[in-house]
């Protein structure tokens, strides 16, 4: 007895384009929300962003209000920038760690991010800064849980 045999129905051939990397696919998403430019960007996507957009205030502003270890990847003039540190610094009081030096130096600056929101930027600013003590003091006086930031000789007190 002879059987009949079905023919093959053809496999599907791959996809012509190979698909876009995650980089260019958040890329992409974040470029065609008009609303929230920094929705979704992570420090690992903004470090491997282009420089453009590493660049770009608005993006990198949107993206440290939510991560402010983000300020990591930006452009070192928007370090620089006060506005896009304090930001981070509301975000995550240790974003100060990757600000510029001039800014990490500023003691009204570094004041008032520990008086507001930030307590934990107190360990991250300049040097000569945490060394004195009129300066930690009042940072203290402005907001009580900056102590658990503070250098060791100011628990120690």
């Amino acid at each position: 007895i002879e059987r009949e045999i079905p023919p093959q129905s053809p496999r599907p051939s791959p996809r012509p384009s190979p698909r876009p990397s995650r980089v260019e696919r958040k890329i992409r998403s974040v470029n065609n929300s008009p609303r929230d430019p920094g929705l979704g960007l992570l420090p690992g996507l903004l470090r491997d962003a282009p420089q453009a957009l590493r660049g770009d205030r608005a993006h990198v502003l949107a993206c440290v209000s939510r991560r402010g270890q983000c300020l990591q990847a930006a452009d070192p003039a928007l370090r620089a920038d006060r506005e896009v540190v304090q930001a981070a610094a509301a975000s995550a009081g240790e974003a100060l760690f990757f600000a510029s030096p001039e800014v990490r130096r500023d003691a009204k600056f570094v004041a008032e991010l520990a008086a507001a929101k930030a307590p934990a930027c107190l360990r991250f600013a300049a040097r000569e800064l945490t060394d004195d003590r009129a300066f930690v003091l009042e940072c203290l006086a402005r907001n009580g849980w900056a102590l658990e930031a503070a250098p060791d000789w100011a628990r120690a007190d």
